[in-house]
């Protein structure tokens, strides 16, 4: 939450769907020097790679604290300063701001849902590959289950970053309804690839449908955090942001044992098929939160 709400903060509403598809972008470029470098290191140690990735991380800190710019926050005098006071002020305006906007309601239920399928999904896929599936060699080379395995990652940062380009030359961020039906379209074929890796008995069709789920997901999230945005009060925006993270963090915990039953008692197929099945009402639960959008003002509420 505090992330996103401080780089909306310094390039504004209408510009932060934008920055968060070039960071998604960003990240997904990490991903692949990450994966090239850790393997010819961790060939010596296993425990290197964490001790580089640690370092990295405490040297990029250090960094953000000399350098890291913050022009849109504007901090609570000192004298006007109760921590655990205002802590509890902040945590209820935002929890107001939500309750007061029917929209925020809408997406705070869809977060719910998005969090219920997605242990399911991010658990059970490899498994699925690995119990249902034969692994067939690739353009001559004998590949193995971990040779697969790396392929794909690598294919899903490539395609993710395509689609993150894409979507920042097409989607315009500064309008919310038209990424609601942007987001509404992209969990629907989320719920399509989902059944389709499911049922499927081909391998190729297998992971045809995950690359294709895997890309649609690594879109929604920066086109979710520029929507809810448009919102949200500068003030309330980090408290908002996190609210909707630990719906979907609460929806993990609840939804991942349910569908890890499932599996256990009949099969992953069934487990995924059960993902899909979870993840599907938020796909009407758009069109619920974009009647409630077209009723009231689009301008932030104020608490």
């Amino acid at each position: 939450g505090a992330r996103s709400a401080w780089i909306t903060d310094e390039v504004g509403v209408e510009s932060a769907g934008k920055q968060f598809m070039r960071a998604q972008q960003i990240y997904h470029i990490g991903s692949l020097l990450g994966i090239v470098l850790a393997v010819p290191i961790a060939r010596n140690s296993l425990q290197l790679p964490y001790f580089i990735g640690g370092g990295l991380f405490v040297i990029f800190a250090i960094f953000l604290i000399l350098y890291m710019p913050e022009k849109g926050f504007t901090p609570t005098p000192k004298e006007e300063r109760q921590t655990f006071g205002h802590f509890f002020s902040t945590m209820r305006s935002g929890f107001n701001t939500m309750r007061s906007r029917t929209t925020l309601i809408w997406f705070s239920l869809i977060a719910l849902f998005v969090g219920l399928y997605s242990e399911g999904w991010d658990r059970l896929t490899e498994p699925h590959l690995l119990a249902n599936y034969a692994f067939p060699d690739l353009l001559g080379m004998t590949m193995g289950p971990v040779e697969w395995f790396a392929v794909l990652n690598v294919a899903s940062s490539l395609l993710v970053i395509a689609a993150n380009q894409a979507a920042s030359r097409s989607a315009d961020t500064g309008a919310p309804l038209q990424l609601a039906r942007i987001l509404q379209g992209l969990y629907a074929l989320m719920v399509i690839s989902m059944v389709g890796f499911a049922l499927t008995g081909n391998f190729w069709g297998a992971i045809g449908c995950m690359l294709f789920f895997d890309t649609l997901r690594g879109v929604t999230s920066p086109l979710s955090q520029a929507f809810i945005n448009h919102f949200v009060d500068s003030k309330f925006r980090a408290t908002v942001l996190s609210m909707t993270g630990q719906i979907d963090a609460f929806g993990q915990m609840t939804g991942g044992p349910i569908i890890g039953l499932v599996g256990r008692l009949y099969s992953l197929r069934a487990a995924i098929l059960t993902s899909a099945a979870i993840l599907m009402p938020s796909v009407p639960l758009f069109s619920l939160l974009l009647k409630a959008e077209r009723n009231v003002s689009k301008t932030p509420v104020e608490v």
